[in-house]
């Protein structure tokens, strides 16, 4: 004879297991007294679940998206944990891109770590040691035009927020040290 254990907590089917016989009564079967069941669950498709009704004699589908991971359309994440609870209809598998205001404040952040960096070309130790100070002063006056355009790139660059509109580190000056 088979019997269905289910979950003392959820109530969720386990798995199947043959009840051996009574050795004491021919033709009965040892049958756990606890979370098993002689009705057969009903099949579970995907997203699905076999748990066991209140009264113990018989089974419901329950959603089971537990551990299913998703986002809003506002970008935060979710997970689910609950056994029943289902993700919501506006739900996306991956996070949405990013809205034009995340681009440009990406782009700003990533403007103004290149300002402090620039604002370290400042320094009377800047540039390798063998320099010229005529050579330490036209390479201020490359990073100046440098900050220059990173300080009016994002208002006057048709393509901001979009990367294109980034100005290239000059290459004849050395990057300082972050």
């Amino acid at each position: 004879m088979m019997v269905y254990q289910y979950s003392r907590e959820t109530g969720e089917y386990l798995h199947p297991f043959r009840c051996q016989a009574n050795p004491a009564r021919p033709g009965e079967f040892l049958i756990p007294p606890d979370n098993t069941t002689t009705q057969r669950p009903p099949e579970a498709g995907q997203y699905k679940v076999a748990v066991i009704n209140s009264k113990k004699n018989g089974w419901k589908l329950v959603p089971d998206y537990r551990t299913h991971e998703y986002w809003l359309p506002d970008g935060s994440y979710h997970k689910i944990e609950t056994l029943g609870e289902e993700p919501p209809a506006e739900a996306l598998d991956e996070p949405p891109p990013p809205t034009p205001a995340d681009l440009a404040n990406q782009e700003r952040a990533w403007r103004n770590h290149e300002l402090s960096v620039a604002d370290r070309c400042f320094t009377p130790v800047f540039g390798p040691v063998d320099w010229t100070e005529q050579q330490r002063q036209e390479a201020q006056t490359t990073i100046t035009d440098y900050i220059r355009q990173l300080k009016t790139g994002p208002n006057n660059h048709p393509s901001f927020p979009d990367k294109a509109w980034r100005p290239v580190w000059p290459a004849d000056v050395p990057r300082p040290a972050v």
